[in-house]
């Protein structure tokens, strides 16, 4: 099924491809890409790759624009490097330098000065030469200070000396400062200097930190849940995150029962209760992303992500929709919200992640040789379990040669898959 908007002129709900025709068929571009939360945005990038994005990202706000450097710069706690090559490659124009010079007065100048210290090497004279001290040696400032470039590559060798010129034509005072960073404060202190300060931006955006996250992706029993459906009282709502439509419009195929509350959603025709959705279902994504240290610049795993959470969901309502036959997805969703019933379906697919993880190497080694099976069993004992692709078409699982058809990584989005792999684990006595 195919999530549609309630409000086919309400362009935030609209999945990615839509939303960039919106916004570039609209008289207002620049308007509305600055309506837009900073992760619809990055998203909307991501749709599309990097190189593609130059005109949206010249439409972005200041801080969106700084947003979209911390999606992109880190992975976890670390500043990544690569990632600052590949945005200079996008943003580093024949024909204007302003795309070049936005990047470099938005990026955090402590991050800027760990690039520096680590591909350049800086000499100072109290009185100017003009003999350089070894090649390859340049100087910006007629010999008082030479600059030589440690990076082997030819082109990115070429871009650090236009980035290091660029700077000091436009901030020489800045120039100098960054050149100087690294000697007072060492690498690792500007970097979580600079951690600290993009946590805080990220959590100003709705996006938590890894305690909540823990809170919030940590498995429920059933009898939790089951108590609190039998006291019939609707949830208190009070979410005060944004609406990242892309989580919830992209890649939109949702498992059934999970498809019957959308259509009962849409159906009622209330823009609240559809922004509720998305609300929650953003909330439980940006939980994830944190709890299973998922990549924010990997748009297959962030999409892959989407379809886990939604599987995890759907085994939430099959398993509750058995004890409580007579009450509506609906009604479920009302008393338990989305999050509730996210964990529940957690609880049956760590379950069976834990009992795989107890599997006695000596037992494994005796399937290695049987790549389809050993590769499901790999696969489960990923952070947040996955299925090979072949799971879902074959019947005869290990026994049919055929199934080497595809490794690919899917979503769990099913008790009985659950049910199937404990049989097959059974057979093959290893659990």
């Amino acid at each position: 099924m195919s999530l549609k908007p309630i409000n086919p002129s309400f362009p935030t709900s609209y999945n990615s491809k839509k939303l960039i025709k919106y916004i570039f068929d609209s008289e207002t571009p620049k308007k509305i890409v600055e309506s837009l939360p900073s992760q619809t945005l990055y998203m909307l990038i991501l749709s599309q790759g990097l190189e593609s994005s130059s005109e949206l990202i010249s439409l972005s706000s200041k801080s969106q624009y700084t947003l979209i450097l911390d999606y992109l710069f880190w992975e976890k706690d670390t500043f990544n490097e690569e990632e600052f090559w590949h945005f200079i490659d996008s943003v580093d124009e024949q024909n204007s330098l302003v795309p070049l010079e936005r990047f470099l007065f938005s990026i955090e100048k402590e991050l800027l000065a760990i690039i520096i210290s680590r591909n350049a090497e800086f000499l100072f004279f109290e009185e100017p030469t003009d003999r350089p001290p070894e090649a390859p040696f340049y100087t910006p400032d007629k010999g008082f200070t030479w600059v030589g470039i440690k990076i082997k590559d030819e082109e990115r060798h070429k871009k650090m000396g236009k980035v290091l010129a660029l700077l000091f034509e436009k901030d020489p005072d800045l120039f100098y400062k960054l050149s100087a960073m690294s000697k007072v404060s060492t690498q690792s202190e500007l970097e979580e200097y600079c951690y600290q300060l993009k946590s805080k931006r990220l959590l100003a955006e709705g996006i938590p930190d890894m305690e909540l996250a823990f809170k919030d992706c940590s498995p429920v029993k059933p009898n939790i849940i089951l108590k609190k459906l039998s006291g019939n009282k609707k949830r208190e709502i009070s979410l005060t995150n944004k609406s990242i439509t892309p989580f919830v419009y992209e890649k939109s195929y949702y498992p059934k029962p999970l498809e019957g509350l959308i259509r009962e959603i849409t159906s009622k025709k209330d823009k609240n209760t559809l922004e509720t959705f998305e609300k929650e279902l953003t909330y439980i994504t940006n939980t994830s992303i944190i709890r299973f240290s998922i990549s924010l610049n990997e748009s297959e795993e962030i999409y892959l992500l989407m379809k886990k959470i939604r599987g995890a969901i759907n085994i939430g309502f099959e398993s509750i929709l058995k004890k409580e036959k007579n009450l509506t997805l609906f009604k479920i969703y009302n008393i338990l919200g989305l999050n509730s019933i996210y964990r529940l379906g957690l609880y049956y697919i760590f379950e069976l992640k834990n009992i795989i993880l107890k599997i006695k190497s000596e037992d494994l080694e005796k399937i290695k040789e049987d790549e389809p099976l050993f590769s499901l069993i790999d696969m489960l004992k990923e952070p947040f379990p996955s299925l090979p692709e072949f799971f879902k078409k074959e019947e005869e699982l290990i026994k049919n040669e055929t199934l080497m058809l595809s490794l690919k990584r899917t979503q769990i989005e099913h008790i009985k898959e659950l049910e199937k792999i404990s049989l097959l684990l059974s057979e093959f006595s290893l659990i």
